[in-house]
């Protein structure tokens, strides 16, 4: 079946390329799929990395609380200060 922690990073990694080239709807399916194999085998960091990485794309397409729900998820500290405000207010 092949390495599927390789398959799912190369996933998060075409996520972030297309995410750098503003395809958000890209880059969601890319994360989706990504998340989903670290979930299978079990690799929580790799599912959080993505996670926040995938809550960044909603925080650049402005959606602010389903960011912050995301980041909060996610478990990691990296959160944008805005978006931390988003979640107190929540």
């Amino acid at each position: 079946m092949g390495d599927q922690g390789g398959i799912a990073a190369s996933l998060n990694n075409l996520a972030l390329l297309l995410s750098d080239q503003s395809d958000f709807a890209g880059a969601r399916k890319m994360y989706d799929r990504a998340l989903t194999s670290f979930r299978e085998i079990g690799d929580e960091r790799g599912a959080a990395n993505t996670m926040n990485n995938l809550a960044n794309v909603f925080y650049s397409e402005g959606q602010l609380a389903t960011a912050a729900r995301m980041y909060e998820e996610s478990g990691l500290s990296s959160i944008r200060p805005e978006t931390r405000a988003v979640q107190r207010r929540s």
